[in-house]
């Protein structure tokens, strides 16, 4: 992932499309470091708990929870940042890590979602207790939380839905729509 953001980066775009309907898996991490360059970071969000808040700390292709070694450190020279327009595709596929990568972007400038609810339970929060009969538990103990402090407590939902049909398309038309408008300068940051 890294090597395609730096090859495309090294065109100097001006403006992405970061496609996260599919996104599943176990780790957010090598994602986020991977896609530091458009984060706009170093903090993108964090998971709490009742006893604790972990925050997420993405910066020149390392990511790491603040005060904490590199959880992946890509060691490979850093894109220079970008600041222009992202718009966000997501939808039900979007769960897991793909969904904690989900809330990193959730309200960076200039950053819009289009697609429909994320799944809703990212499964790095969930703690498995076992019962005194042997069964098993699973509590969602944390949550992730954006860069503003707002706690994901539901699906994240886009600011434009795209209606199925649709949603199969590379980019859907209203992605395409919103980025030529930020490129023309007409404003729509969140």
């Amino acid at each position: 992932l890294h090597d395609g953001v730096a090859e495309i980066a090294a065109h100097h775009p001006r403006a992405w499309v970061v496609d996260l309907r599919d996104a599943d898996g176990d780790s957010p991490w090598p994602a986020l470091a991977a896609l530091s360059t458009l984060l706009d970071g170093p903090l993108v969000g964090a998971f709490v708990s009742r006893q604790e808040r972990r925050e997420w700390i993405v910066d020149r292709g390392v990511a790491r929870f603040a005060g904490g070694p590199a959880l992946v450190d890509l060691q490979a020279p850093p894109e220079p940042s970008f600041r222009g327009p992202v718009a966000v595709l997501i939808g039900p596929g979007t769960r897991n890590a793909g969904e904690d990568v989900a809330v990193a972007f959730h309200g960076r400038a200039r950053t819009r979602f289009f697609g429909a609810a994320t799944a809703g339970f990212p499964n790095s929060g969930v703690v498995v207790h076992r019962l005194s009969d042997g069964t098993l538990l699973g509590v969602l103990e944390t949550r992730d939380v954006d860069r503003a402090g707002v706690v994901q407590r539901l699906p994240l939902a886009p600011d434009t839905v795209v209606p199925a049909a649709a949603a199969p398309a590379p980019v859907p038309a209203a992605a395409d729509d919103w980025i030529a408008a930020e490129r023309a300068g007409s404003g729509g940051d969140r």
